[in-house]
């Protein structure tokens, strides 16, 4: 009896190279993934090391991300605490209108906004800060997700405020005399 495998063998063949060639992209993704798990870890320790607040939500302000400097401003022990919070919680009764008459339609407009805004920590202890925000867009540059950099800016009001007075003391003085 004649059994023709040709075909059988085609198949095998095939089959093999199907296999080799999926195991290659496997391999080339299991590369990627570790670069890119590599370079996530980098940006977390800078984040971490920075005395600067990051923040990172999504375009209703839910929290996604935030680091422990930002935590710090905000009162709360640790980022998971924040998670899936708003950020507006964290914020003055009085901002809701700057942030929806100037904030977010510069946001909107520009991608970038700037200015000082004071933060109100969870206990509700006030800080001065000066926020950078802006939008992260995706690859057919439509926004989705706003980003946010805090500085407390309390040493500096402090200083001018001793600044002012200092002018005040110094003009009184000069009238008198």
């Amino acid at each position: 009896m004649n059994i023709d495998l040709t075909e059988r063998r085609r198949a095998e063949v095939a089959l093999q190279k199907a296999h080799n060639e999926l195991e290659k992209a496997v391999q080339q993704r299991t590369a990627d993934l570790v670069k890119a798990n590599e370079e996530l870890a980098i940006f977390r320790r800078f984040a971490e090391a920075s005395e600067q607040g990051f923040g990172i939500g999504d375009l209703e302000s839910r929290i996604i991300y935030v680091n422990r400097a930002m935590c710090r401003l905000m009162g709360e022990d640790k980022p998971e605490d924040v998670a899936g919070k708003r950020f507006l919680s964290y914020y003055a009764e009085g901002w809701k209108e700057q942030r929806a008459n100037e904030i977010i339609p510069t946001l909107e407009r520009t991608g970038y906004w700037q200015g000082e805004l004071p933060l109100v920590s969870r206990q509700g202890k006030i800080t001065p800060t000066l926020h950078h925000v802006f939008l992260l867009r995706d690859d057919n540059r439509r926004p989705f997700r706003r980003c946010v950099v805090v500085t407390d800016i309390t040493e500096r009001k402090q200083a001018e405020e001793a600044l002012r007075q200092a002018k005040n003391g110094f003009a009184a003085t000069s009238s008198r005399g």
